[in-house]
């Protein structure tokens, strides 16, 4: 659903023109910036910070390959990034709801196709805050393909 919403305002924007200069992209990593730089919510702070992460990653192996103009490209992966972090948030929830063990599964199916998908081939998967972590997911993702895998097996364990 959310991702629905995220391709539809996309849609909009590019349409109506009004971010101009401002790509999906820049607006995923302000909203992730503004987040860290004013919560006092360490939950919070933490996933923000794991997105910006995510996003810097993508936006330095871009400039490493010469690629840092793609801005669909870094458009796609910013939207598909957060829908997925998001949406892991809202189903390991929903899992804990159910018992320790679909939250469990949840955490592994969403772990799974990070690691299953890599963005950049010769890069290899590096984990920001290993697998204890909150967000235990490779920063080298593929999220479009990523989401669309562990959305699908996710729908699958919670019915």
């Amino acid at each position: 659903m959310k991702r629905l919403l995220f391709s539809a305002l996309s849609i909009w924007v590019m349409c109506t023109g009004r971010l101009c200069a401002q790509t999906l992209y820049q607006a995923v990593y302000d909203k992730a910036q503004n987040v860290v730089a004013t919560t006092k919510d360490v939950e919070e702070k933490t996933v923000s910070q794991y997105k910006l992460n995510a996003l810097n990653y993508i936006m330095n192996v871009c400039k490493k390959e010469g690629r840092d103009n793609d801005m669909r490209l870094l458009d796609l992966q910013a939207v598909n990034m957060e829908s997925f972090i998001d949406d892991f948030r809202e189903f390991a929830a929903k899992g804990e709801k159910i018992s320790p063990a679909k939250k469990d599964e949840i955490i592994r199916c969403f772990t799974s196709a990070s690691f299953a998908h890599p963005l950049f081939l010769n890069e290899s998967p590096l984990v920001d805050g290993g697998a204890g972590s909150l967000l235990p997911f490779s920063l080298n993702t593929d999220w479009s393909a990523a989401y669309d895998q562990a959305e699908t097996i996710a729908k699958r364990v919670l019915k």
